[in-house]
């Protein structure tokens, strides 16, 4: 922020000096004098005005730039998040879907013994009701 007190002050005193040399009375030199002084001090003022403007100039650079570094700093980190969450949504799909295909082979797997164990026992039994069938055949051609 500019602080404009200091030239106001300057400014102020110029003009007072302007005013005591024009009610001093009847010595031209200094009402000559004093004239030059004014436009001296006018012309520091305008030098001082500018160097103010100069600064106010370099800090609202210097402000647009940090907006910008940290706009630019927030988008990164929205971007990282994102980029974050896309690829742990991406995971957590993958592993949902490797753990259901490992559950569906682990199921396959199960029916097939289960349907091989089935497929014995139905085995065993015919077997066995072959031999009975057999022994019953034999008892009763006794």
């Amino acid at each position: 922020m500019i602080n404009l007190k200091p030239l106001a002050t300057l400014i102020s005193v110029s003009a007072f000096s302007l005013v005591l040399a024009a009610c001093s009375g009847d010595d031209t030199n200094r009402a000559s004098s004093a004239a030059d002084q004014a436009v001296e001090s006018a012309k520091e003022a305008m030098n001082q005005a500018q160097e103010a403007a100069t600064e106010a100039a370099a800090e609202a650079e210097a402000t647009a730039k940090d907006a910008w570094d940290s706009t630019s700093s927030t988008a990164q980190d929205a971007w990282d998040k994102a980029s974050g969450a896309a690829e742990d949504a991406w995971n957590n799909a993958s592993d949902a879907t490797k753990e259901a295909w490992d559950n569906t082979s682990d199921a396959a797997k199960d029916l097939a013994d289960d349907a091989q164990d089935a497929a014995e026992d139905a085995a065993d039994a015919t077997e066995d009701a072959a031999k009975d069938l057999k022994k019953a055949a034999e008892d009763a051609a006794k």
